[in-house]
């Protein structure tokens, strides 16, 4: 149907009467092209940008008015890239292999924008971007006359990388509070940042949105202080990078109570008040308090499969026998 025809060619002569039919039939198709072009593309624009765009009747005018609206600065590109070539730095977070490969790939669009990075340079921002776990390896790089190329940086990272997965390094931490003294929570949480990333963590993040709070199986919420990354070292070599671990101060675990007052039980778990409460024992009310707040679980048990202590609990006489008889006693009480 050639319905890109009017991208292709450009508009034919209008037909006029002294127009050959070859002419007529040429302009027809064209002009259909265009047509059907125009209300697929408007179609699919939504009204607030189509209302910015000039009218146009052929769609060549069209997508040119669209691009115009999407112009480009080259200069702030190319200011955006190299501050981008120049802060990235290697947190471990992936491979020194897709660390250099994507250094490379930052100076490659840098090319097109007239900013042409040496190879030399190149090198040395990557040098630069290194932790300070490649000082070594630094050094060894500055103490060589002749120079390396990107290819041979990242082949002697590469196996710079696994030596230091390979050697075990022990870190002993040393955590000391004055007595008398409270820290501000500005404090406290830069201290728990510093300890955690002296025990292996790459990097740590303050939680966004549903970050912020985990929920226990009691559906208890407890607050998120850092989301990090924390890296293992196996003995076998292996790495494994756990991502977007939070970190929080504690998590509480409610007391599980077993009950065979099945009344109790139910009026624990129902949240609805009225004016017979006030002829309830108050520590029903208390306990009701503390299953809502999520503190405690009760749960229903017959009396038969209670261990019950004689001496702190009033049973009926035939459930004390049958305790007394699986306690093994030879005269009851």
């Amino acid at each position: 149907m050639d319905l890109d025809l009017a991208f292709r060619v450009d508009e034919p002569p209008i037909p006029t009467d002294s127009s050959t039919p070859t002419e007529k039939a040429s302009y027809e198709l064209w002009e259909r092209s265009n047509r059907l072009s125009l209300m697929l593309i408007k179609k699919h624009i939504s009204k607030g940008i189509r209302g910015s765009i000039p009218e146009c009747t052929k769609v060549k005018d069209f997508l040119k008015a669209i691009e115009d609206q999407y112009v480009r600065s080259d200069k702030a590109l190319a200011s955006t890239l190299m501050k981008r070539l120049s802060d990235v730095k290697y947190n471990g977070s992936r491979s020194v292999r897709e660390h250099i490969m994507h250094m490379r790939d930052i100076a490659a669009q840098l090319k097109p924008l007239e900013v042409d990075i040496s190879k030399p340079f190149l090198v040395h921002l990557i040098l630069n971007s290194l932790p300070k776990e490649y000082g070594p390896f630094k050094i060894t790089y500055n103490a060589q006359k002749e120079k390396w190329s990107v290819n041979e940086l990242l082949t002697m990272c590469v196996q710079e990388e696994e030596r230091l997965k390979n050697e075990n390094i022990e870190v002993a931490n040393l955590v000391t509070q004055n007595k008398g003294k409270l820290d501000t929570k500005r404090k406290i949480a830069r201290s728990i940042r510093n300890g955690l990333r002296r025990k292996g963590f790459l990097s740590l993040r303050k939680p966004m949105g549903s970050e912020q709070s985990i929920y226990s199986c009691n559906q208890m919420r407890s607050q998120v202080e850092v989301v990090g990354t924390f890296r293992l070292f196996f003995k076998n070599g292996y790495v494994l990078d756990l991502e977007r671990l939070k970190i929080v101060d504690s998590i509480f675990r409610p007391i599980q109570i077993f009950c065979d007052n099945s009344a109790a039980v139910f009026f624990s778990k129902n949240n609805k008040s009225g004016s017979s409460n006030k002829h309830i024992d108050i520590k029903y009310l208390v306990v009701r308090e503390k299953v809502n707040k999520k503190e405690i679980v009760i749960q229903y048990i017959r009396t038969e499969l209670m261990v019950a202590d004689p001496m702190t609990k009033a049973l009926p006489a035939n459930s004390y026998r049958n305790h007394v008889d699986r306690m093994g006693l030879v005269n009851p009480m």
